[in-house]
């Protein structure tokens, strides 16, 4: 019976430690698992944040892009709003004086055919001049709507950044909650652990003593030894399953631990999906916002073009129709030029059998001058000085 006793005693001893060393090594082997996936998750967290700064730099170089070309083609910022505001002054002021001109050039079928054609190149040039006012319009309103949503962009670019540091802290706090348990955890093995010796030294005390209690029995009261010997079977039972109940207890608390830590991971694998989640919108957004930045490149590159081309041909038109301007007084300034000479400097004109029309000739020169006069007396003085 005692050597039944010593040897259940044994088995249940090596069952508990057993027991037990297998539940550190799945503990052991479950931290092992969780530092992986954690430094896997930091990776992986820095990949999405490298590929979320190329994005952005991206974004702010398609933004000095536009900045740049807002400062060529802006008429606000380079001063081409005033020149075209001069160049209308200059066209009505160049239109008046064409219509004054008008008013003695009506004999002369030749110049009433250079200045009808004169009024259809203004025409032409003021059309010209509307439609660059209403394409420099619309320009405008494009680059304003392409500077707010880069405003969205940043602002969006500012809430992830505040996201991903709070996602940073909460797996802080986590790292540090898991080593605080994992310490807790350490000083419970090794309080069971000292519990386990006290009991093999307890049940090595035991032995001795019940080797003692035989060699007594040998000699004297033995019924009076039965007794004491179930009494410290029975003490030897009540301690084996009182050490039973606190290892099950033992074994609950290391349990309910283990379940906390993994809902807290499982906890955390759903932030991480979420941001995920969040952090691929946030990629469609900017591809969304790179294409309708592709699509509005092209179409402003050739607006501006267009505009630079009609600019040019605006300003021949002018400088043609100043040429001509300068002809017409040329030519009248010869005329009076001839008037001015002595009779007997004029060469002598070719014999005509119609001299009705030598008349209407000078009397349409008669008329161009008394018209110029009126029209234009500082500059006819200036030449008369002359």
């Amino acid at each position: 019976m005692f050597e039944y006793l010593a040897a259940k005693a044994d088995s249940e001893i090596t069952q508990s430690l057993q027991t037990k060393k297998l539940d550190v090594s799945v503990y052991e082997s479950a931290v092992w698992d969780v530092k992986k996936y954690r430094a896997a998750l930091e990776q992986n967290m820095h990949d999405l944040f490298a590929a979320f700064a190329h994005q952005i730099e991206a974004q702010v170089n398609s933004k000095v892009s536009i900045e740049d070309f807002n400062l060529i083609f802006n008429p606000e910022a380079n001063g081409q709003k005033q020149a075209i505001e001069n160049a209308a002054t200059r066209i009505s002021r160049m239109k008046d004086q064409l219509e004054s001109l008008q008013e003695y050039v009506n004999a002369d079928r030749q110049r009433q055919h250079k200045i009808a054609d004169l009024n259809v190149g203004m025409l032409d040039l003021t059309r010209k001049h509307n439609a660059s006012r209403n394409a420099l319009a619309q320009l405008m309103s494009s680059v304003d709507t392409t500077k707010q949503e880069i405003t969205e962009l940043e602002t969006s670019r500012d809430r992830f950044a505040s996201e991903v540091a709070a996602i940073t802290e909460e797996l802080q706090t986590f790292k540090t909650h898991i080593g605080t348990d994992r310490e807790s955890k350490e000083e419970k093995q090794a309080k069971i652990m000292h519990d386990v010796h006290e009991l093999q030294s307890m049940s090595s005390k035991m032995a001795q003593s019940l080797e003692q209690i035989q060699q007594f029995t040998r000699d004297t009261l033995l019924k009076t030894m039965d007794t004491k010997l179930k009494q410290l079977s029975n003490n030897f039972h009540r301690g084996l399953d009182d050490l039973s109940a606190s290892q099950r207890q033992y074994a609950q608390l290391v349990t309910a631990q283990l379940e906390k830590s993994n809902a807290k991971q499982q906890y955390q694998m759903e932030q991480m999906s979420l941001l995920e989640s969040r952090i691929r919108k946030l990629g469609a957004h900017l591809r969304d916002v790179s294409d309708q930045l592709n699509l509005v490149k092209g179409p402003l590159a050739t607006l501006a073009t267009n505009l630079r081309e009609e600019n040019v041909t605006i300003l021949q038109e002018i400088q043609r129709s100043q040429n001509e301007s300068r002809d017409i007084m040329l030519d009248y300034q010869e005329l009076l030029e001839k008037e001015q000479l002595p009779t007997s400097a004029i060469p002598s004109r070719p014999s005509s059998s119609s001299s009705a029309f030598n008349g209407k000739e000078y009397a349409s020169t008669a008329n161009l001058k008394r018209n110029c006069e009126d029209v234009y007396p500082d500059e006819i003085g200036t030449v008369a000085k002359q």
